[in-house]
């Protein structure tokens, strides 16, 4: 998920080449080009760009992470490690793997991920 736990994007935390995964995946999350600049700027700002396509891109991960909150109310473990978990329900890739195996289609992705989560929240 793009925001940490801390509140912040979650980048720039780890050493390595994990901060350059976690700043990998925050920019195809939102839909942006891996700018370590452009990312510390939004999150310095804690802005979200003025863009529709972006808002979606923001309300549908803040859904995916309450809906994760509801399913997983006393593990945050899980609910900060479901994205990068393999699952029955993306063919066995993590949704993020999911998500990540065609970036030009990231948004439609992201909202079946955030559908999936829905129906279980829902018992469907």
């Amino acid at each position: 998920m793009p925001y940490a736990a801390n509140g912040g994007l979650g980048m720039g935390r780890a050493a390595g080449g994990a901060a350059s995964e976690a700043i990998s995946e925050t920019s195809l999350l939102l839909g942006l080009k891996d700018n370590r600049n452009r990312l510390a700027d939004l999150e310095k700002r804690r802005a979200i760009p003025d863009d529709p396509d972006k808002v979606h891109r923001v309300g549908n991960l803040v859904a995916i992470h309450k809906n994760l909150r509801i399913l997983f109310p006393h593990n945050r473990d899980v609910v900060y490690a479901w994205m990068k978990t393999p699952s029955p329900l993306f063919n066995g890739f993590s949704p993020m793997d999911y998500i990540r195996h065609d970036p030009v289609n990231s948004l439609p992705r992201i909202f079946k991920v955030r559908r999936t989560l829905d129906q279980i929240r829902c018992g469907a």
